[in-house]
């Protein structure tokens, strides 16, 4: 079951982050709904990452969610001013370590995964818009969780 307690930080790593529509054809809401809906069912055939090992995890998250990220952006968001005064050199490792933060939040929310669905909130958006709010509820045992997804258009879609 997901407890309020485990995801306590699921929501603003899920408001900081930036996701790129991956193919031009998927609408911004049906992207996050697949994605989400990608990983629970990989979570669920995957015994090992809900017993906890990270590698697996990290494997599921370069796999089904980075290619859609925008990790520079998400990492630049998150320290603000700091992001424009590092060196490349340090803006890789920070990126390198802010993943590796996030993923390890996700990491004891995504071990009690069992009947939870992704449910999508009505957006309010314009068609073309270049940034678009994806707001989602995830449902299961217990309270609904919202997880809001700030996604952008990546050149090229």
């Amino acid at each position: 079951m997901l407890t309020r307690r485990s995801l306590a930080l699921l929501p603003l790593a899920a408001a900081a982050l930036l996701a790129a529509c991956a193919r031009a054809e998927d609408a911004p809401d049906a992207l996050i709904l697949r994605m989400s809906t990608d990983v629970l069912d990989s979570i669920r055939a995957d015994e090992a990452i809900r017993q906890g090992d990270l590698r697996r995890v990290i494997v599921l998250v370069d796999e089904k969610v980075m290619p859609n990220v925008n990790f520079q952006r998400t990492t630049a968001t998150a320290l603000g001013r700091y992001w424009r005064q590092a060196t490349p050199e340090q803006q890789s490792r920070l990126q390198q370590e802010f993943k590796l933060l996030l993923i390890r939040s996700y990491a004891g929310a995504l071990m009690q995964v069992e009947d939870q669905t992704v449910q999508l909130k009505p957006m309010r958006a314009e068609p073309g818009e270049d940034e678009v709010v994806v707001r989602t509820e995830v449902r299961g045992k217990g309270a609904p969780i919202e997880l809001d997804y700030r996604l952008e258009r990546s050149s090229g879609t």
